[in-house]
């Protein structure tokens, strides 16, 4: 196997708001290897963006960090000082968001925008990099995200691009400069279907050229299937079921990785799937064992005091459920 590139351990995360403490992330674990590309699915509100924001320590400041490490190349990211971080998302690890139009300041052009980005990643290393090249890297990278006339995009300001051309923006900047980790998080959500597929492509594409490790963070199975090696399955802040894309698809062992895959319509037939009843979990009051337990058919009483376990029910494939543990009987 590659070399281990991130590793999440333990990581939970709360937020303060006024009724009190939402306490999402509840002991997430997570492993990112060198030059593999890695789903995080489940609902929305499952808590993938809130293991995104921490990788690069930019959380709101609501936000509060319980417990756990985030250990980038062996290095603690929750530990790091603030030159320490600023150099890694620098130089290392770069995050295209959800909505470009909301992270693109309206009121620079594209070309200042790029080259604040790349100028930014180039002065740590102590040298200079001359205006005309930091031009050329602009539409260089332009051209690697499909985007016809980068002269004119870079003369452009965000409100004056297509939704489709900002995401490429956004995806050009992220690979403007190499980068060992590439987070997307949601990134074709306000796009059309058929523009959806293009980015979708792009990265892709991009992604195996530069030999860089990808996280897609979705709620889209189907995105995911196509695009990654691995998948985590999140569900109430916790990882619930992990293993390679394709075992994750065919044989899902966790009762919630069932249910979500069974509301995928078939190109067969068959009709719809009935959905998962009752509500997403409430964090201000998130339940004290497994936190799928409320809507899960097949619940033990054990699940409804302690927190599954992650055990391993082949090579590769993990599912936190007391239906495959020790206490199956409990």
């Amino acid at each position: 196997m590659s070399e281990l590139l991130l590793n999440i351990k333990d990581l939970k995360v709360g937020y303060r708001v006024y009724k009190g403490l939402l306490r999402v992330l509840n002991g997430v674990n997570i492993e990112i290897y060198k030059g593999e590309r890695v789903g995080i699915v489940g609902e929305t509100g499952s808590g993938k963006t809130t293991i995104a924001r921490s990788i690069l320590r930019i959380l709101p400041k609501a936000a509060k960090i319980f417990d756990g490490k985030v250990l980038f190349e062996d290095k603690d990211v929750l530990t790091m000082s603030k030159p320490e971080v600023s150099l890694l998302r620098r130089q290392q690890i770069s995050m295209i968001f959800q909505d470009p139009t909301a992270a693109l300041n309206p009121v620079s052009t594209i070309g200042s925008i790029m080259s604040d980005v790349i100028g930014y990643s180039y002065t740590a290393e102590g040298s200079r990099v001359k205006p005309s090249q930091i031009r050329e890297m602009a539409i260089n990278a332009l051209r690697l995200a499909s985007l016809p006339a980068p002269e004119r995009i870079l003369a452009s300001y965000p409100f004056q691009l297509s939704g489709g051309m900002r995401q490429r923006v956004f995806i050009a900047m992220a690979l403007a400069t190499p980068r060992s980790l590439v987070i997307a998080d949601e990134p074709t959500t306000n796009l059309d279907v058929t523009i959806q597929d293009q980015i979708l492509r792009l990265i892709k594409r991009l992604i195996d050229e530069k030999h860089t490790s990808l996280i897609l963070i979705s709620h889209s199975l189907d995105v995911v299937s196509e695009m990654t090696d691995r998948v985590y399955m999140t569900y109430g802040g916790t990882v619930v079921e992990q293993a390679n894309t394709r075992d994750l698809f065919e044989n899902p062992y966790h009762p919630y990785s069932r249910a979500l895959l069974s509301c995928i319509p078939r190109l067969s037939g068959g009709g719809f799937g009935s959905g998962i009843p009752g509500q997403m979990v409430d964090y201000l009051a998130a339940p004290r064992g497994c936190r799928f337990s409320p809507r899960c058919p097949k619940a033990l009483p054990v699940c409804r005091t302690e927190a599954p376990p992650l055990v391993e029910t082949e090579p590769g494939h993990k599912v936190a459920c007391f239906l495959f543990s020790e206490k199956q009987g409990s």
